[in-house]
């Protein structure tokens, strides 16, 4: 019951966007409890170099309790010194947090998640979007659009095959790879594929392997559960294990996702499977497959830009989570490896949002962003054989997602505002 009385001290009156972590999950780290704040002031710093007006960004930490021992035990932590907390006392504190915030900064007030545990996000997201709250989560669905985005922007490179034609294997059954598959699979019916041809092209593989109906041990989310293989493939599925080469050879997919975190799961084999199933294809436009190894930092990258091309020969179209530095490929041509970072997403998103007044997160809306980044990418950045912009570029990116989303959030009818929307585009074109 204390919340509203702490908002109340912060000075700022016209608050837009309010970032909130409660740091359990900071990426590549893990737990930091309330020392993971600066998560949520760098997401803040990013809106600001993007254009939105820093006195209307809030970050905020939500501190719960800390599991790392080593962190809560420090004599210089600043947070709770108790295990956290769970179920219904977590979900009634960001009631009220929610409901806080709204209450002094108004219904249209835009709701960032950041680094929250795999299990609280996808509640917690549902949770709100049922209520009618103006939220996304920046691991599910602004990572998920950036690879949307990469997607697009690799079919743009020569050789590499059109949307309609690829087949995902996603490495990694988190937050990430599910916010990537659910937008893959709204994009696909957008082509015109139906949502049972939709899913067929998107395949999961964690721990165990591919992930399927009627498997044996391990979880099975909800989320997950929604790309789960037919019960009547488990025969031949259980057969593969979790051998990732195994499954690039008998899937053959046409583009290969990792956000699992696992230095080299896309060894040499892996990624010449991958390259030779493409040739051997009939029927697809190009023979170019798409490489995404999302987990950062480098020792947890799936692979190098400079691994992915040697092992594909060089025609590979390829992006990362970590930034890899440009080099020279083998048939001479530069290469700059696109780092596909969600800052390519979220500062756009957030602009365009509060800038129309925006009361839903759309999976249109979603998809207008990572189009609008994949179409910013110039001749120049293509013949380099990146699939995304320069990250330079950020704030001329930022301003066109911010009105692409607009006009998907008017289009959607859950735009609240019609004279921002219109100055968000004008200003961007």
């Amino acid at each position: 019951g204390q919340i509203g009385r702490v908002l109340a001290n912060w000075p700022e009156e016209d608050v837009r966007i309010a970032v909130v972590t409660d740091g359990e999950r900071i990426l590549g780290i893990g737990d930091l409890g309330a020392n993971g704040m600066g998560i949520s002031v760098g997401k803040s710093v990013v809106y600001g170099a993007a254009g939105v007006q820093p006195h209307q960004i809030l970050p905020i930490t939500v501190d719960v309790g800390c599991n790392a021992d080593s962190v809560r035990e420090d004599p210089l932590y600043i947070g709770l010194r108790q295990k956290r907390i769970r179920g219904g006392p977590y979900d009634s504190l960001l009631d009220e947090l929610v409901a806080s915030l709204r209450q002094r900064y108004g219904t249209s007030l835009l709701i960032h998640w950041e680094d929250l545990s795999a299990a609280n996000s996808f509640r917690t997201l549902g949770r709100l979007q049922q209520q009618g709250i103006a939220t996304f989560n920046d691991d599910i669905q602004s990572t998920g659009a950036a690879t949307l985005a990469s997607v697009l922007g690799a079919t743009r490179l020569p050789s590499v095959p059109p949307l309609r034609q690829q087949r995902f294997l996603l490495f990694g059954a988190g937050q990430a790879n599910i916010g990537a598959a659910q937008l893959l699979q709204h994009r696909l019916e957008q082509e015109g594929l139906s949502l049972q041809d939709a899913r067929s092209r998107i395949w999961l593989f964690d721990r165990q392997g591919i992930v399927y109906d009627g498997r044996k041990g391990g979880s099975m989310t909800p989320e997950k559960a929604m790309f789960a293989r037919s019960g009547s493939e488990a025969g031949w599925l259980e057969a593969l294990g979790n051998d990732l080469r195994k499954a690039v050879q008998q899937l053959q997919p046409t583009a290969l996702i990792g956000a699992a975190a696992v230095r080299g799961a896309f060894s040499h084999e892996v990624l010449a499977q991958l390259s030779q199933g493409m040739q051997n294809q009939r029927g697809m436009t190009g023979d170019v497959p798409i490489v995404l190894a999302l987990s950062n930092p480098t020792d947890k990258a799936e692979c190098t830009a400079e691994e992915a091309f040697q092992a594909c020969n060089d025609r590979v179209a390829f992006g990362s989570g970590t930034a890899f530095q440009p080099f020279t490929a083998a048939d001479g041509l530069e290469v700059v490896p696109s780092q596909a970072n969600n800052s390519f997403i979220f500062p756009g998103l957030g602009f365009g949002c509060i800038s129309c007044g925006a009361t839903e997160i759309t999976p249109d809306v979603l998809d207008a962003a990572s189009t609008a980044v994949a179409a910013s990418l110039t001749q120049e950045e293509l013949q380099r054989r990146s699939i995304l912009p320069d990250t330079k570029r950020l704030r001329e990116v930022a301003l066109r997602v911010a009105a692409a989303v607009a006009l998907a959030a008017k289009t959607s009818m859950v735009a609240s505002s019609e004279n921002s929307t219109g100055t968000v585009v004008r200003v961007a074109h």
